[in-house]
């Protein structure tokens, strides 16, 4: 297996962290192809939500190349994850004459102008550049939503899903309309039927406990996820579910769960932010120092792991102190 290929592997196991170390080095190693590498530890760790630290190392290889067109693409798509819309919008436009990023180039800048609610400039701008209708379903369809196109939007969802039936994409955009339309209770108990069909994809069963936990029946969704894990081992659904069980207030089941999926991404800073403020919230300081440890013993070069200790050791500190003061104060 070539580094790429080790690379690729670990980002489709959500490794993000191995994915980083490996391009990390693979830099270092070869000096002539430094910038595709630096690029690549840039997708890795915006993979795993760091996506400050990603720009700043698209930063740098802008430095030593500043016409690179990959790093171009990839800095307006770091820019564009971290908000800075109008910024990314720019750098796609400038990139869509490039023959090899155009398509690319394409999507980003529509993204941006879904992003910005510019409904008008998305339809000119897809009619410009003569999309396939797959690839421009998805941006009509909101720009049309966006414009209170409504009819318009359902027929369009509709003939996206004659050509790609059950596809994921088409079917979100779907139920967005017909919450719209019929209310969200109404699609809940449409969807959960759906999702009880044993041939039907798991799409639904995702839309179902999607919906769930927009309607405030979390046990509901939950049990959807539940029984989704047992059909797909992929790692967003347990994410998922850990979410949903935190933000319920089942801090003590979800915890188990996202120590699991930091074990896999250990740089994923969405991970570590649900993780620490559970662990906080249930008065589980200490089994998150403990287990940053056991993750610090997996990965002891990774500081940012060790920057998650000396602030869960301060945490701790302060509560021992505040306890101390209080048992003081109670005994005089």
């Amino acid at each position: 297996m070539t580094a790429y290929e080790q690379f690729k592997s670990y980002l489709r196991s959500h490794n993000y962290n191995a994915a980083f170390e490996t391009a990390e080095r693979e830099a270092l190693k070869n000096p002539a192809q430094k910038i595709f590498w630096m690029n690549q530890q840039a997708i890795a760790l915006s993979n795993a939500g760091n996506t400050k630290e990603a720009l700043e190392i698209l930063k740098k290889a802008l430095t030593i190349d500043p016409q690179s067109p990959w790093t171009l693409l990839l800095y307006s798509d770091a820019r564009l994850k971290s908000g800075d819309i109008s910024e990314a919008l720019s750098g796609y436009e400038e990139l869509v004459g490039n023959e090899k990023l155009a398509r690319r180039a394409q999507k980003g800048a529509l993204e941006c102008l879904i992003r910005l609610g510019e409904w008008n400039k998305t339809l000119d701008y897809i009619s410009q550049w003569n999309l396939p209708s797959e690839e421009s379903y998805k941006f009509q369809i909101q720009a049309f939503t966006g414009l209170k196109r409504t009819d318009e939007a359902f027929s369009l969802c509709n003939q996206w899903l004659q050509l790609s039936p059950d596809n994921k994409s088409a079917l979100w955009l779907l139920v967005m309309l017909e919450i719209s339309r019929d209310g969200l209770e109404t699609v809940r108990l449409k969807y959960e039927r759906l999702a009880k069909i044993p041939s039907k994809p798991p799409v639904y069963g995702e839309i179902h406990a999607y919906l769930c936990k927009k309607s405030g029946k979390i046990d509901k969704a939950v049990n959807q996820y539940q029984k989704l894990q047992t059909k797909t081992q992929d790692p967003s659904i347990l994410r998922k579910k850990a979410f949903a069980l935190a933000k319920s207030g089942q801090e003590l089941q979800a915890i188990p769960l996202l120590e699991e999926l930091l074990r896999i991404s250990p740089a994923d800073t969405f991970l570590n932010s649900s993780y620490s403020a559970a662990c906080n919230r249930s008065s589980n300081l200490e089994r998150a120092w403990k287990f940053y440890h056991e993750l610090l013993s997996l990965h002891p070069d990774d500081m940012r792991i060790f920057g998650r200790i000396k602030k869960i050791q301060k945490k701790l500190e302060e509560a021992s102190g505040n306890a101390e003061k209080s048992d003081s104060e109670n005994s005089l």
